[in-house]
């Protein structure tokens, strides 16, 4: 014991000579906190104790002056009390009490520990709000320039005054963020050492933590940084046998192991690529190897268990995406970091489900602080609720389905049975009642959603309407449609329409959150780029996703919502044009007397604008849609009737056109 504490002291000799000397007391503080952090990883108490009376040492004189004077003098004692659990005889514990009383002298300040912070009651939102300090953190250390040093440093100052205020959670908490972050630096350098010390702090973490859920994430970070590592050395070994040139012929090789180690070893240069570009903020870069990665272990079939290395690049891609979104203030971004979250964690195994919930929770507020710019914490049941209502409601729909089909089946008659055409009847009119119940059903939930965000948003600028449409529109919607729908504006204003741009894509937001979006529905280039000439480069097949409720897809042809495809946004005023083109849609649907309702009420708003005798082309067109409209309902008068008035005009706007 003597022996170890004479090489502790030689190794802390130059720390305690600058301290003396005053000279940088920063510069002190990072050095004696790098040795409790290694101290930590090691399990080394003996290193650990004599850096918290280090510490503790120097936040002594800094309580002595007069700026934060209280919060250094907590923290010196903090660390002292810390030191206790070390002491193994009275001498030594006494030390440790003269301290504290020296201390109390110096400041003429009480210490009481009843004033630091406690665990008691600790929650998921609790938990969420140490993640938000903590990615706030690591945000502004890049401020003072790149790397992962710097976030290290905040990580470890950020554990120093956990310790000192006896909060566990943030200590554990700490420990993890530093862990991931000796991870990353160990993928990045390829320094095993790296990955020694991350297990170390994640192992120390285990040990200070009293959360199931947390516990399980950190026994599974063990296990992921060790099988790291060890490939790692494997590669390394494997790198210099290469450069050696030795070449030794030990038997026949299996092709299918040989392909499965190039195919190991693809994945981790890509994930080692992704992070590095992702540190020093390339983020086009880090997207490209992170999906490199994804195709690396991307399997479409979803009967085995292979999709479950997925996770891991696709928790990566989020951070991508949601990095650009804090950037760009781009709602879209959120919501692609959303789902790449919500596509990891079906994906996941059980222990890392908990650590991504918290990842999607993380999405959601940085989208109201980015994007809404409002300080609302999010509510951690809100997705849980909505799932059991969704559920609740489609397990009614089976339900009414068996009964339909027990208690009016014309199958089960003969079909020369005169009550058959009664009981058709009968059973017709069931199904039209039961979709009515669905589509009423699915506007109740949506209208739920909206009025959520906006409770959090704020009331809207002008009087607006949803309208629905496809199945919606129809009357056709099936408990597992997707939605589409466009908004109708008083005033189409450019803030008006940011506003419900906001409000589209913080329900779009709450929607993936459902868990029912796959991932080729978001567009996202580097999976699905639906719009390049090469087939290869939409190769992101999702199996594992359970769809069902979620936003018309962005594919081709589609993106039926207020985002539209990106340059036409389906947000708009109801003008004439707009009634003309739902008219229209209704013909296409085959319902004739909607499309002559929404026809005639585009006629008259176009007679109103053009003048009641007025001859133009628009007018013109929606004449002669009311002629198809009449003609398809078997009125052929009325439809010849507007057919001549439609002609008339365009010869009357062109030109009469002599017959040959």
């Amino acid at each position: 014991m003597t022996s170890r504490l004479s090489v502790v002291a030689d190794e802390f000799r130059e720390l305690d000579l600058m301290f003396k000397s005053e000279s940088d007391l920063d510069v002190v503080e990072k050095g004696f906190a790098r040795k409790l952090i290694h101290a930590v990883s090691s399990e080394d108490e003996v290193l650990e104790c004599e850096a918290l009376k280090s510490l503790g040492d120097l936040y002594l004189p800094k309580a002595k002056m007069k700026d934060h004077k209280a919060e250094n003098f907590s923290k010196a004692c903090g660390l002292y009390i810390d030191v206790l659990r070390y002491c193994r005889s009275a001498d030594e514990k006494q030390v440790i009490e003269h301290r504290i009383k020296y201390a109390e002298k110096c400041t003429k300040l009480k210490y009481c520990q009843s004033h630091m912070e406690s665990d008691t009651g600790v929650s998921d939102t609790h938990t969420l709000a140490v993640s938000m300090e903590l990615h706030n953190l690591k945000k502004k250390t890049k401020l003072r320039g790149y790397g992962i040093v710097p976030s290290i440093e905040a990580y470890t100052k950020y554990f120093v005054a956990a310790v000192a205020c006896k909060c566990k959670h943030k200590e554990v908490e700490s420990l993890k963020g530093i862990g991931d972050l000796y991870l990353d630096k160990g993928r990045i350098g390829r320094n095993n050492a790296a990955f020694t010390k991350a297990v170390g702090l994640y192992r120390t973490a285990l040990d200070r933590c009293e959360d199931l859920d947390g516990r399980e994430t950190l026994e599974h970070r063990i296990e992921y940084a060790e099988k790291v590592k060890r490939r790692m050395k494997k590669r390394q070994e494997v790198g210099q046998s290469r450069n050696n040139l030795v070449v030794q012929v030990v038997g026949l090789i299996d092709i299918n192991d040989k392909q499965q180690e190039d195919t190991d070893s693809d994945y981790i240069e890509e994930l080692q690529e992704g992070c590095r570009a992702l540190q020093t903020g390339d983020l086009d870069a880090a997207e490209q190897h992170f999906a490199a990665a994804l195709k690396a272990v991307h399997v479409k079939d979803s009967t085995t268990d292979e999709y479950k290395e997925e996770a891991e690049p696709l928790c990566k891609l989020s951070d991508v995406y949601l990095e650009k979104g804090i950037q760009s203030k781009d709602g879209s971004d959120f919501t692609k970091a959303a789902a790449l979250c919500n596509a990891a964690l079906v994906r996941a195994k059980i222990e890392d489900r908990e650590g991504i919930k918290q990842m999607i929770l993380r999405v959601s507020q940085l989208f109201l602080e980015h994007v809404l710019m409002v300080d609302n914490v999010v509510d951690i049941g809100d997705s849980g609720i909505q799932k059991s209502i969704l559920k609740k409601d489609r397990k009614y729909i089976e339900e009414e389905m068996k009964r339909i089909d027990q208690e009016v089946d014309p199958y089960t008659l003969d079909d020369d049975d005169p009550t058959i055409t009664e009981v058709e009847k009968r059973r017709a009119e069931a199904i039209k009642v039961l979709f009515q119940t669905i589509v009423q059903q699915r506007k109740t939930f949506i209208s739920g959603l909206v009025d959520e965000c906006i409770e959090i948003m704020g009331p809207p600028p002008c009087k607006y309407a949803m309208i629905g449409l496809g199945s919606q529109a129809t009357g056709l919607v099936t408990p597992y449609s997707d939605l589409e729908f466009a908004i109708l504006v008083e005033d189409e204003t450019k803030q008006n329409v940011k506003y419900f741009r906001n409000l589209t894509h913080y329900l779009h937001l709450k929607v993936i959150n459902l868990g029912e979006t796959i991932l080729p529905a978001m567009g996202i280039k580097s999976l699905n780029d639906f719009y390049s000439d090469d087939p290869m480069e939409n190769w992101y097949y999702d199996s594992v996703t359970p769809r069902g409720f979620a936003f018309d897809g962005a594919m081709p042809l589609a993106c039926k919502t207020p985002l539209g495809r990106g340059t036409s946004e389906l947000i708009h005023t109801p003008t004439a044009n707009s009634l003309n083109s739902l008219g229209s849609a209704w013909s296409n649907l085959g319902d004739d007397k909607k499309a002559i309702s929404y026809s005639e009420e585009s006629l008259q708003m176009r007679r109103r604008i053009y003048g009641e005798g007025t001859a133009h082309r628009d007018i013109a067109n929606t004449l002669n849609n009311l002629g198809i409209a009449w003609s398809s309902l078997g009125d052929d008068k009325k439809a010849i009737t507007y057919y001549e008035q439609s002609l008339q005009m365009r010869q009357s706007t062109y030109g009469i056109v002599k017959r040959l």
